[in-house]
């Protein structure tokens, strides 16, 4: 069982609930409104300072890892839709023949895109 401050307040207690049940613009709202009513407690007020803090952005834990073969897949859809055949078809027949799923070859496709985009990139900064 968490231990309780005292000296904390229903207005305390109450946004610490919102803020564990993950509702951060709820506790937000809810102190908003405490501070226009006028109320104010230490413990209040830091947890008023600690909601400013902007919230952490960006995944926790490490990136994901790029699909596998994700090059030799990319190259092959490429090289049969510049003869002319449809994304939908080419991604089905790369699947078909490398045995795998279209969706696992339409990522992979699309890592492969990003990769020659930020090669490009790079590229055009270099001139």
């Amino acid at each position: 069982m968490p231990v309780i401050d005292i000296d904390t307040g229903p207005e305390v207690t109450e946004i610490r609930r919102l803020l564990s049940s993950r509702r951060r613009e709820d506790a937000v709202a809810a102190a908003q409104q405490h501070l226009r009513n006028g109320y104010s407690s230490r413990d209040f007020l830091r947890l008023v300072a600690d909601l400013l803090e902007p919230p952490r952005k960006g995944k926790r834990g490490p990136k994901p890892s790029p699909p596998a073969l994700w090059m030799e897949r990319g190259e092959a859809v490429e090289r049969l839709r510049s003869e002319g055949m449809t994304y939908e078809k080419a991604i089905d027949r790369v699947a078909f023949e490398m045995g795998s799923s279209p969706s696992t070859i339409g990522r992979a496709c699309r890592y492969y895109n990003e990769a020659l985009d930020e090669h490009s990139r790079l590229a055009r900064e270099e001139q």
